[in-house]
């Protein structure tokens, strides 16, 4: 369950970036 978490963190960073 922690990569998942992990990953969703990363994708959210992502979004947040490029917004």
């Amino acid at each position: 369950m922690s990569f998942i978490s992990q990953s969703v963190c990363q994708t959210i960073l992502h979004l947040s970036q490029i917004a």
